[in-house]
């Protein structure tokens, strides 16, 4: 695994932050979770590149030829991504599907979010999500996953500071916690 390609293709990558801040002004869910589902999937991109140590592995398949998120996602898993994010990516293309053929009731669930949840908590990160504090703060703007007052939407933006920790600490090697700004 190339760590230091990963972090520049996702982690220190203004485009990804800059896609972060954007999914956490949409003001609607289907804005918000296509953006949580496109910013996922250039992680799963730099994630094949780096364990490939090929920046250009995806190159030339956007003219002629597509890969979805669900065949990168098992290409990752075959790159060696642990189970744990396998199936948080999982249920966040799983998320976006259901939108894409419900618009008429686009509402991230509740059912949703606690699915989340717990896939953010397996493994290492209970103790990590149970934080009053765990959450995600982008261009001055936090989110709490445990904030009584916030939405759906919000949790979901929360929830994905379990995702990127914990991919993160996968191609780190480390148990640690990394800071990413």
């Amino acid at each position: 695994m190339n760590a230091k390609m990963f972090d520049e293709m996702a982690l220190l990558n203004e485009e990804t932050w800059a896609r972060m801040s954007a999914m956490m002004k949409s003001e609607d869910d289907i804005g918000v979770v296509l953006r949580l589902h496109l910013l996922t999937e250039k992680i799963l991109e730099a994630w094949c590149c780096s364990a490939s140590n090929n920046p250009r592995f995806f190159d030339g398949f956007g003219e002629s030829l597509t890969i979805s998120y669900a065949a990168k996602l098992k290409l990752a898993s075959n790159f060696g991504l642990n189970e744990h994010s396998y199936l948080e990516f999982k249920q966040i293309n799983k998320i976006r599907n259901v939108r894409s053929h419900q618009i008429d009731n686009p509402e991230i669930t509740d059912k949703e979010i606690q699915q989340m949840i717990s896939l953010i908590s397996n493994g290492d990160q209970k103790k990590l999500v149970s934080n009053d504090r765990f959450g995600i703060y982008v261009d001055g703007q936090q989110i709490h996953l445990h904030d009584p007052n916030i939405s759906n939407r919000e949790k979901l933006i929360a929830i994905l500071a379990g995702v990127i920790n914990r991919i993160s600490r996968q191609v780190h090697h480390n148990d640690g916690f990394i800071k990413l700004l």
